[in-house]
């Protein structure tokens, strides 16, 4: 892969997935807004915007169907937080089928009905929850376009997720205002363990899905999870060879420094 598109470039998964590729000197071209939270996007970019291989594109003026800058890409990873509607999935699907390279997009694991037998890829979708029904709707709009044969379609179905830049807004970022250490004490870890998975997997997996090579119209749906028990991990282990490497103490440990670095740098960041 020598250059990728990433929308959502300055948001939590987009951001670390270009920060990644540009570890790997692969060109990026990052689309976002910087509508909504400014001055975390802004730090975000201050970051990767230095290095001479990324190019920034302001969402508000991006029409894939005349951008110079996007054409020859090699993957096209659509993370942005947005929800997908028939116009822009029209849009997304219309490049890569153009292009004929591999579209990647974030689902994620709620888009199961709970159970007790073992979930797996083939597990029939009936989400209860308000987000896992948003993300069944937007698989279905891709997975339609996808089987017509003219773009891979790449989806990975995520647990929670968490590392540096989270949103300040969830319950595990307040909870480490505290030191970490203090979570790992709290009654019910072994499940926050079981039910999450620090980014910097999450980002492993991606970047050996799309290094292993596709043909036009394969579709692969992997499941990513911790909780063995309960959502099988089998495909993504016999496909990619992934196997998890952070602990829920060394994730911990890695997003608390982040934090305090922050804390200490622009506490503004995280208001």
């Amino acid at each position: 892969m020598q250059k990728a598109v990433v929308t959502g470039a300055l948001e939590f998964f987009g951001f670390h997935t270009c920060v990644r590729l540009l570890e790997e000197s692969v060109e990026v071209i990052g689309i976002d807004s910087l509508k909504d939270n400014r001055k975390v996007k802004e730090e975000m970019l201050l970051s990767i915007g230095r290095n001479s291989l990324f190019q920034f594109i302001d969402q508000e003026q991006a029409d894939l169907n005349h951008l110079d800058a996007i054409s020859g890409a090699d993957v096209f990873f659509h993370f942005a937080d947005w929800p997908l509607h028939v116009a822009n999935v029209d849009q997304v699907t219309a490049f890569c089928a153009q292009e004929q390279i591999p579209l990647v997009f974030l689902s994620t694991i709620d888009v199961y009905e709970k159970q007790e037998s073992l979930i797996t890829e083939e597990t029939s979708l009936k989400p209860e929850s308000t987000f896992g029904k948003r993300k069944m709707q937007e698989e279905a709009l891709l997975l339609d376009e996808a089987k017509k044969g003219k773009f891979p379609l790449i989806i990975f179905r995520l647990p929670f997720v968490y590392g540096p830049w989270l949103e300040s807004n969830s319950l595990l970022h307040d909870l480490l205002q505290t030191k970490h250490k203090a979570i790992l004490e709290l009654e019910g870890c072994k499940d926050l363990e079981r039910q999450s998975m620090y980014i910097e997997d999450v980002v492993e997996a991606i970047w050996l899905a799309v290094n292993r090579g596709y043909q036009l119209g394969q579709i692969d749906i992997y499941n990513l999870s911790n909780d063995e028990q309960h959502i099988s991990n089998e495909k993504v282990k016999n496909h990619l060879s992934f196997i998890p490497s952070y602990s829920l103490e060394e994730g911990l440990k890695k997003y608390n420094e982040h934090v305090q670095k922050v804390m200490n740098h622009n506490p503004s960041l995280y208001d």
